[in-house]
C-alpha cells in the first residue's frame, strides 16, 4: 500500500523506489516498523492495544467524513463565485452532515466504551499534523 501511495504521489518518493531485486525495500521496512509499533503497544498496554487501535480507526473514519463535508462546503462556496446557481439544499445538507459528524465525534467521550476514540484519535491527529507541517 505504501509503495502504491508513493507511486501515486501521496507518500514520500523513497517508498516508491525498488531495490536491486525489484522489491520496494523502504516501503517494506516502514510497514515492518509499523508492525513493530503495534507489537510494542500490545506489550506495553496488554489487553488495551487492540481497543486503542480500533478507536483510532473509528476516529479516522468519522474525521474523514467530517472533512468530506467541510471540503464540499468549500467547493460550493468556490463554485458560487464562478456565477453558477447556488443550491441552498446542497449547502444545507453538507452543513448538517458536518455538524452531525462533529456531534458524533464529540459524544464518543460520554460513551465509556467509545471514549478511547478521542483518547487515541486526537493525539494521532496532532502527530500527523506536526509531521505534515515539517514536511511542508
Amino acid at each position: 500500500m505504501l509503495f502504491s501511495l508513493s507511486r501515486g504521489g501521496y507518500a514520500p518518493a523513497a517508498f516508491g523506489r525498488l531495490g536491486k531485486r525489484g522489491t520496494p525495500l523502504a516501503a517494506l521496512l516502514a510497514s515492518t516498523a509499523g508492525m513493530g509499533v503495534a507489537a510494542a503497544a500490545a506489550k506495553l498496554i496488554p489487553g488495551n492495544a487492540f481497543i486503542f487501535l480500533f478507536g483510532l480507526a473509528i476516529f479516522g473514519g468519522l474525521y474523514v467524513w467530517a472533512q468530506i463535508f467541510a471540503t464540499h462546503l468549500c467547493f460550493l462556496k468556490a463554485h458560487r463565485r464562478t456565477g453558477a446557481p447556488a443550491h441552498r439544499w446542497r449547502w444545507l445538507a453538507s452543513a448538517s452532515g458536518l455538524a452531525l459528524m462533529l456531534f458524533v465525534i464529540a459524544t464518543t467521550w460520554w460513551v465509556p466504551d467509545l471514549r478511547v476514540t478521542l483518547m487515541s484519535g486526537i493525539p494521532w491527529l496532532v502527530l500527523l499534523t506536526i509531521a505534515w507541517r515539517f514536511r511542508r
